[in-house]
């Protein structure tokens, strides 16, 4: 069975990603946040909306059940071209997350967006100084801005990073770049 169920979110976005599912035969229900003590599998089993609470997300939450990748994409994409666009946190349902508290699966992959997030900052960040005209900077400088551009590279080119290690690579190419542009020969 192909089915989404969401909670929160921007309520023109979620209504448009409703319609989007629902003409792709994927059922949808919206949740409320008062099911964060349930277990994922026993929110999936939920078929009627519920009305929404006083504490539902801001960002957004997609559950998924049975959807491929290239069905959540073009999905996704019939909700852009309706004008919207769902920015809420996308997770499937796995053997192993059916059984986590609803709270538990929404904290962590909050975590896990903001993560992500912060390294597509990273990953632009680098993007953008690769642009740089090295000659233009004065030599010590130029190499500790080479250091940290390569460190942020390896680290993002891993896969093996958390919000802590983004946090301080974007920091360490942050200041190395201050002082490039500070001191430009």
């Amino acid at each position: 069975m192909k089915k989404i169920v969401l909670i929160g979110g921007e309520e023109l976005a979620v209504n448009a990603l409703r319609k989007a599912a629902e003409e792709s035969g994927v059922q949808t229900v919206i949740v409320s946040a008062e099911c964060a003590d349930m277990k994922v599998s026993d929110v999936f089993e939920i078929s009627a909306d519920m009305r929404p609470s006083a504490d539902e997300p801001e960002q957004g939450y997609m559950l998924m059940e049975g959807l491929t990748i290239e069905e959540l994409t073009a999905l996704l994409r019939r909700v852009k071209e309706a004008g919207e666009e769902y920015e809420g946190i996308k997770v499937m349902r796995t053997e192993t997350n059916q059984h986590w508290p609803l709270s538990v699966l929404m904290s962590h992959t909050a975590a896990e967006h903001r993560t992500v997030q912060k390294a597509r900052v990273l990953q632009q960040i680098l993007k953008s100084t690769n642009q740089l005209n090295f000659s233009e900077i004065a030599e010590t400088e130029g190499a500790v801005l080479k250091n940290a551009m390569m460190a942020a590279y390896f680290l993002l080119q891993s896969g093996e990073y958390t919000e802590e290690s983004i946090d301080q690579a974007s920091a360490e190419l942050m200041e190395a770049l201050k002082n490039a542009r500070k001191n430009l020969s």
